[in-house]
């Protein structure tokens, strides 16, 4: 009986498609060299952003999902417990990413919502941020899923 193996040269395979995925990456940024990159990761930081706190605005609806509901859910409580340092996170993604798009003013909103206990200490601003979040609670699962499904669309 003959094993066949499915590739003979494993490590040169993944070295070489480890290259072809960052020369697409690098080559395929927006602008030219270095500028085009950093705007190309900012973009994808900012929808990585908008997935973990879209997950943790729906944490109420996920066991819905029929398949895989329970376990989303389950990441979703685990990922609340660092909803302070997720919103800051967030927020300090949306001015750095800039806010002239849909991505970056939906990102800021629901950063300013995780982060609402740590940023009502800001001496000027904090009881407005307190009395918006409070008035944005009951449609914190829209928004919830608003920053989903914007964590899907490029």
């Amino acid at each position: 009986m003959v094993r066949r193996r499915w590739c003979q040269r494993p490590n040169v395979d993944i070295f070489i498609v480890n290259i072809y995925i960052f020369r697409i990456d690098y080559n395929g940024a927006e602008g030219s060299g270095l500028q085009g990159w950093v705007k190309e990761m900012l973009g994808s930081l900012t929808q990585w952003m908008l997935l973990i706190c879209g997950l943790v605005l729906v944490v109420g609806i996920l066991y819905l999902i029929p398949a895989v509901g329970k376990y989303l859910e389950k990441l979703a409580k685990w990922l609340g417990s660092f909803q302070a340092i997720i919103g800051i996170v967030a927020v300090v993604v949306a001015i750095w990413q800039g806010l002239g798009n849909l991505h970056g003013l939906v990102l800021l909103l629901v950063g300013i919502m995780l982060a609402i206990s740590i940023l009502s200490a800001i001496p000027a601003l904090g009881k407005y941020l307190v009395k918006m979040v409070k008035a944005l609670g009951g449609v914190q699962v829209i928004i919830g899923i608003i920053a989903l499904a914007l964590a899907f669309i490029d």
